[in-house]
């Protein structure tokens, strides 16, 4: 039995490091020729207190022609007027008008206005990184749904919190950016994503979970990998996106809420991948229980010991692969903390349902 509880907690460690291999030897995407118009899209609701830094970071874009449409959401704050007087003369401003509201209505809207056929979605509270994330991001090809990489980072009062909010991030991007490279994408990031306007349409745009709170993302790439549409990953430096979260712990897992809630709308495909990512953590931590509950305390350790090394270096590979800092040594706790997080918002999700999106 003892044995048995290794090797289950060793193909946990094991299954961890190929998909780190996959994503640390990632080639990477030749670079876009500057040759399409690009609509850039920004659905917000009441970002008035941000929505100036994200529209001069994208004024600062080394792209010949592109537009930036930003729709907002039933606004009640000077989101319009921060943004109106900024006097960006490719900046295309729309509203939502009662009945139709929420972001996945306000992105339809920003589609249907755009000016060009190359589609790219970014959100307000986004930092753009680089003056080439235009370039490196826009998908001009009728097949394909590019996805890239938007990770955030924790600014809060709370270390604990911050470690979490930056672990999670990490965790999630590893986990649909490997799904993605071995060709079985079912998830990417609203904030990061590009597609034409033949493949919105193509999938019926967010027909079907048009209503649902969330999923402009993870139901668009799964619809489209039904449809058997490319989706490219772009991870390096010159694509990414990256948010900065102040707020408390309650608005974040309000946050974390409204992304689980499009988890009712995958498909059955997306559920398997995305539940059998989880595995090798499933496998690690009941081998270490039991272990652990029949005083096996040093073959416990033994794989306790593996798992924290290969945790660590996976999380070094990562940082340089994607330049992002992290503080190493609180690995241990945060993930058992983060396994609490993962059950607990899951079954939250699941008995309460997301009304709104912000």
């Amino acid at each position: 039995m003892e044995q048995l509880l290794l090797v289950l907690g060793f193909i946990g460690i094991v299954a961890s490091t190929i998909g780190s291999l996959i994503l640390f030897f990632q080639v990477k995407n030749k670079q876009n020729s500057p040759s399409v118009g690009v609509s850039l899209i920004i659905a917000a609701k009441n970002e008035g207190h941000i929505i100036e830094r994200l529209l001069k970071q994208l004024q600062q874009q080394q792209y010949p022609e592109f537009e930036i449409i930003l729709v907002a959401d039933q606004c009640d704050d000077d989101t319009i007027e921060k943004a109106k007087n900024l006097n960006i003369s490719n900046l295309n401003i729309f509203q939502t008008t009662p009945p139709v509201v929420g972001k996945k209505h306000a992105l339809a809207l920003g589609i249907e206005k755009a000016q060009f056929n190359t589609l790219l979605f970014t959100d307000a509270d986004c930092q753009i990184v680089h003056p080439h994330w235009i370039q490196e991001m826009a998908c001009n090809t009728s097949s394909t749904i590019c996805i890239g990489v938007s990770l955030l980072k924790g600014q809060t009062h709370s270390f604990i919190l911050n470690r979490l909010i930056e672990f999670e991030s990490i965790r999630t991007a590893h986990m649909y950016v490997t799904a993605a490279l071995i060709g079985r994408a079912y998830m990417g990031v609203g904030r990061n994503m590009s597609y034409t306007k033949e493949v919105f349409y193509q999938i019926k745009g967010f027909g079907g979970h048009i209503d649902t709170i969330g999923g402009d993302d993870d139901l668009t790439i799964q619809k489209a990998q039904q449809q058997n549409l490319s989706i490219q990953v772009h991870t390096h430096r010159e694509s990414q996106t990256q948010s900065i979260f102040k707020g408390t712990v309650r608005q974040w897992w309000k946050q974390k809420h409204r992304h689980n809630g499009a988890a009712s709308k995958y498909t059955k495909q997306g559920l398997i991948i995305s539940s059998l990512l989880y595995l090798p953590d499933a496998f690690f931590y009941i081998a270490l229980v039991l272990l652990l509950s029949r005083g096996e305390i040093y073959s416990a350790s033994i794989i306790f010991f593996w798992r924290t090394i290969i945790f660590i270096l996976t999380f070094v590979l990562i940082g340089q692969k994607w330049k992002y800092t992290f503080h190493y040594w609180t690995l241990p706790f945060i993930d058992l903390l983060y396994q609490g997080y993962l059950l607990s918002s899951r079954l939250y999700a699941w008995i309460i349902p997301v009304k709104q999106w912000n």
